[in-house]
């Protein structure tokens, strides 16, 4: 018996596979081009945060707020890109492959936490950026408490966010940037609460809302003392318009041993019979550990020489240290 279709359905057979297999080769030609593209992406973008978070932290390291600012905005830029890269479809996929899949997470991760920093960050920037003097910059950080607050509870979140991460398990370099912000973050939120808490005295600490004078005064702790050390030397400071000048500076010795602090008028009954002359001495004045008892007896010396002061800080010689090693 003679099969007669046998032969016309071979060609259409042969033609079927030969699409087939064209649309075989043309779909992996896809997908290496995606791959190819994608893996081109993510690089970029990872280069692109880590070259915008070094320029940012070093112009505000330096106290170039001019370049502060577009390097933040820069970082915001690429840090949202690098999140929206690495939660696209296919990362997302390739998220869950051994070996790289817990990097791809984890860059996810930090990049978001990164993006929360920086736009909480960069209004900050921005308005200190704006100002053209110390005095502007001062009036700039007091008028930012409600976007330092921002700041700090964008790095809670972004700590959060970056320290479910485990470092042990990224690769490529990833774990030692995970590590780093798993340490910085937190640092960056007191930093930020305490800019923010201190943004409401500052200004007037620093004169901006009048003249003001600081006692400040150098303490030994060779020397125990209550409130820290040997009172030894001081200055007096005037700060006005944010610009300070020194009106005096001197050693204890040389200009107080031989003055007398009126206490009784500044502690109680109780205290007075407690402590007795060396209250009035300026040698042993600051026997006290309740600084501000401490810091009245001060004020009330340095008006009865006729100095009157705003308030009191007190020094030792590790803070001197700290001050003149980031300073110069």
């Amino acid at each position: 018996m003679t099969d007669l279709g046998s032969g016309t359905d071979a060609p259409a057979r042969g033609r079927v596979w030969r699409w087939v297999r064209w649309s075989i080769i043309a779909a992996l030609a896809v997908l290496v081009i995606v791959g190819v593209y994608s893996a081109t992406s993510l690089f970029w973008a990872v280069q692109g945060v880590r070259d915008d978070t070094l320029a940012a932290s070093s112009a505000v390291t330096s106290g170039d707020f001019s370049a502060a600012a577009p390097a933040v905005t820069s970082l915001v830029e690429s840090s949202t890109e690098l999140e929206e890269v690495t939660g696209s479809l296919t990362w997302s996929l390739a998220s869950h492959l051994p070996v790289v899949g817990p990097t791809i997470s984890g860059l996810h991760e930090l990049s978001g936490g990164v993006a929360e920093v920086a736009v909480a960050l960069a209004p900050v920037m921005d308005r200190i950026a704006s100002a053209s003097s110390t005095t502007e910059r001062i009036a700039a950080v007091a008028q930012s408490q409600e976007q330092l607050r921002a700041l700090a509870d964008a790095t809670v979140v972004a700590s959060d966010r970056i320290g479910a991460v485990d470092p042990a398990l990224l690769r490529f370099g990833v774990a030692e940037q995970a590590v780093a912000l798993q340490e910085g973050l937190p640092q960056v939120t007191s930093l930020a609460s305490a800019v923010a808490d201190a943004s409401e005295v500052i200004p007037d600490m620093l004169g901006m809302n009048g003249r003001r004078v600081w006692l400040i005064a150098l303490q030994n702790p060779a020397e125990s003392r209550g409130s820290g050390g040997l009172f030894s030397g001081y200055a007096l400071v005037e700060f006005l318009d944010g610009r300070p000048t020194i009106l005096e500076a001197n050693t204890r010795k040389e200009e107080l041993d031989d003055l007398e602090i009126p206490y009784e008028s500044v502690v109680d009954a109780d205290s007075a019979a407690l402590w007795g002359d060396y209250l009035k001495e300026w040698a042993s004045f600051n026997i006290s550990a309740d600084f501000p008892t401490v810091a009245r007896l001060a004020a009330a010396g340095m008006a009865d020489r006729g100095t009157p002061v705003s308030g009191v800080i007190a020094l030792d010689a590790y803070v001197v240290q700290a001050l003149l090693a980031g300073t110069g």
